[in-house]
């Protein structure tokens, strides 16, 4: 074999070699990459599931003794109520922006007989619209006061009819926030008036309907 033929061949094998060696730089530098990427996604699921924020409502909604929502409602007054937002996670709820509204049924959302439509209610609350000039910072366990009253005065109509059940007083609420890792998460909430009956004041109830939690 000429020297020159045994040159080229060795050219030929560091070639190869060399191109072998960067190919598998390369997938190294691939798989690394990857790994990386797959241990903040885990570090961030762990995180959801261990040390993220969760707001809820500021009671077990299935007590009814631990807050009272809605006062009796009487005519020539405001509609208040207090349904405070918690934070029961372990780490702080970031950019939170939350809303309540009361809704009294009536054309477009139930019937003046008392009867709903919980599907436009629903609607309503998931639809709310966050007031973006207002937004703050809840720690783990601390509290935002949710309290307000309606718009206007409630004339004696309709204090007669929702304490009669002819109408209903619904409260929506609906809380948008972010975690340290920017992801969205969302609480809804809805409760109704009870009107005082035989024996027991004012109280409410949940609304028979579906709520987000996540």
């Amino acid at each position: 074999m000429s020297e020159s033929v045994e040159i080229e061949r060795k050219s030929l094998k560091v070639a190869k070699l060399s191109a072998w060696v960067s190919a598998a730089g390369f997938i190294a530098a691939i798989l690394s990459v990857y790994f990386v990427y797959q241990t903040l996604e885990d570090a961030n699921k762990n995180f959801q599931a261990d040390k993220r924020p969760w707001i809820g409502v500021e009671l077990p909604l299935g007590d009814k003794s631990e807050l009272k929502v809605f006062d009796e409602i009487q005519a020539g007054q405001k509609i208040e109520w207090v349904l405070p937002w918690k934070n029961y996670g372990n780490s702080p709820a970031l950019d939170v922006h939350e809303r309540l509204e009361l809704l009294l049924t009536g054309p477009g959302s139930g019937g003046w007989d008392g009867t709903v439509d919980w599907r436009d209610v629903q609607n309503k609350i998931e639809t709310l619209s966050m007031p973006p000039e207002v937004s703050s910072q809840l720690f783990n366990g601390q509290i935002l006061p949710g309290h307000g009253a309606s718009d206007t005065i409630v004339d004696q109509v309709i204090a007669d009819r929702v304490n009669a059940g002819l109408q209903r007083a619904i409260l929506g609420g609906r809380v948008i926030y972010y975690d340290e890792f920017q992801n969205r998460h969302e609480t809804t909430v809805c409760v109704r008036y009870v009107a005082p009956g035989e024996g027991h004041p004012a109280g409410w109830t949940q609304c028979p309907l579906k709520t987000i939690a996540d």
